[in-house]
């Protein structure tokens, strides 16, 4: 059971102000359209008696989108906490490459997953020490909270990895390969949150969340989901 609480009034302000102040990624969707894009929400305003907040006009839609007014958006986001959030309003116009869109009238604060995750180039991996050994993940998929992949076992079987749910794992250093871009983020702690054996794959997978990680790599990483994000929309605009 989903338990649900309504956010009205002058707490929506306390909400988005907070959002802007943290720079909380914002999963931006357009309704009756197949498009989502990661966002981040710059500012609020006031015209006319009338509140808004604004975001950047992707430029995924700065050829196919002019005319705002009117156009049914839906935003998700985490809070620090874990907790997620979710509201509707209306777009309402496009000015200096920024988006105005409505007050939502409420924001929706639901107990359901925690963070967005995306999925990541091959040649992804994160690389830490368990038990004295060395070890390699081969990240699936990463969220700002932790990373899924498989483990490589290098001729060990799996179940002498002895990985346990609540295994604290410190030092970890994520490596992403894009083409010929290699980018290194460094993890303080992490904790095992999930382990599973595929009995018809000799790997282990690790679902691990990240802890303890400072301002600047939390920052890289952002910028990585952003970017990992655009190219999977730009993918998509092809192949419409």
């Amino acid at each position: 059971m989903i338990n649900a609480e309504t956010i009205q009034g002058e707490a929506i302000t306390s909400v988005l102000n907070e959002l802007i102040q943290t720079r909380t990624l914002v999963r931006m969707k357009i309704t009756g359209k197949d498009y989502e894009q990661l966002t981040l929400i710059h500012a609020l305003r006031s015209r006319k008696g009338i509140r808004y907040f604004l975001i950047e006009h992707p430029v995924e839609l700065q050829d196919v989108l002019i005319d705002y007014s009117g156009l049914p958006f839906q935003f998700e986001f985490t809070s620090p906490e874990g907790i997620p959030y979710s509201f509707n309003t209306l777009g309402d116009w496009m000015e200096d490459e920024e988006i105005w869109l409505r007050f939502p009238e409420t924001i929706e604060r639901r107990q359901q997953r925690k963070n967005f995750r995306i999925e990541v180039p091959e040649n992804t991996f994160l690389y830490f020490t368990h038990r004295g050994e060395k070890q390699t993940l081969a990240v699936m998929n990463v969220s700002l909270g932790g990373s899924l992949g498989l483990m490589l076992c290098k001729g060990v079987s799996p179940e002498r990895l002895q990985f346990e749910v609540g295994d604290t794992i410190e030092n970890l250093k994520l490596v992403f390969r894009n083409g010929p871009l290699t980018r290194q983020l460094n993890i303080q702690r992490a904790k095992v949150v999930r382990t599973e054996i595929n009995q018809n794959n000799p790997k282990i997978c690790l679902a691990c969340e990240f802890v303890t990680i400072d301002k600047d790599n939390e920052r890289k990483l952002t910028e990585i989901i952003f970017e990992l994000q655009r190219q999977l929309l730009r993918q998509r605009l092809r192949d419409l």
